[in-house]
């Protein structure tokens, strides 16, 4: 962690709520933080009532929730990367670029969850942001379907694909290289799964267990 696999560097992301923890809590971040090392951590973001950007999968009411800006004063002694898998793009998306900025994390930090709707809101931002796709087996072996993806990719300004491991392919992963762009495959909680998909040769890997890696996936 880094691992590589057929010459190119992989990272792994440790997933919200990793290694027996409870989503988008303090608990939760700092597990991340401390175990992946040069890796980087995945946090789910929404926003308050008030439009204070918050840890949360699910919409808030309140408050109450951990704070992006917590968040980030955690992280700050740390080299991990910090996947921000935006859930409200539409939201006070600038608040989040300023802290960042303020918590001296810009280089560090991405998007994840964007869809093409989304583009609009965070492209202005200077913040790299992967597209979320959904493939589907069916799709994926109509002919073209693949290249058509990485042209819409690329012109939506991503820096890579985000889809889930179960829909990553051999060609997908090749085309979107091709293509110069990264591949990233969630949600991968077994060492088979993360042998294959280091076969495949994403550039990352996102996972509830990272601790896996500590006994030995083949690469």
């Amino acid at each position: 962690m880094p691992h590589t696999n057929n010459a190119r560097p992989v990272t792994f992301t440790a997933h919200a709520g990793s290694l027996g923890t409870v989503p988008n809590t303090r608990e939760s971040v700092l597990a991340g933080l401390e175990y992946i090392g040069g890796g980087n951590i995945e946090v789910d973001v929404r926003f308050s009532p008030t439009g204070v950007p918050v840890l949360s999968h699910d919409a808030v009411k309140d408050t109450s929730a951990f704070t992006l800006e917590e968040c980030f004063a955690l992280a700050q002694p740390f080299t991990a990367g910090i996947n921000l898998d935006l859930k409200e793009a539409q939201g006070n998306v600038a608040e989040i670029h300023r802290l960042a900025e303020a918590y001296g994390l810009l280089p560090r930090v991405f998007f994840t969850g964007i869809r093409a709707s989304d583009v609009a809101a965070v492209r202005a931002l200077g913040i790299p942001y992967y597209l979320n796709v959904y493939p589907g087996r069916l799709r994926a072996r109509l002919r073209g379907a693949n290249a058509r993806l990485a042209r819409k990719t690329r012109v939506l300004g991503a820096v890579g694909l985000n889809l889930p491991h179960w829909w990553t392919t051999p060609t997908l992963v090749r085309t979107a290289h091709a293509a110069g762009l990264l591949v990233s495959a969630w949600t991968v909680d077994s060492r088979t799964d993360m042998e294959r998909l280091l076969a495949l040769g994403v550039d990352n890997i996102t996972t509830r267990k990272p601790d896996l890696l500590q006994t030995g996936v083949d690469t």
